[in-house]
């Protein structure tokens, strides 16, 4: 996704890309995506 040389992304700087990160998360919390976006977590990403 990122060029090595230039640090710039390789297509586009779209926002579905990005979606990958919350797996991470989500995954350390062992909870499925309906659980984890109840969480305390996402509430507090979104209100910050």
């Amino acid at each position: 996704m990122i060029d090595a040389d230039t640090g710039l992304p390789v297509w586009g700087e779209d926002y579905y890309s990005n979606m990958v990160i919350w797996a991470l998360p989500t995954a350390c919390a062992n909870q499925n995506i309906a659980e984890f976006m109840q969480s305390e977590f996402i509430r507090e990403m979104t209100s910050a």
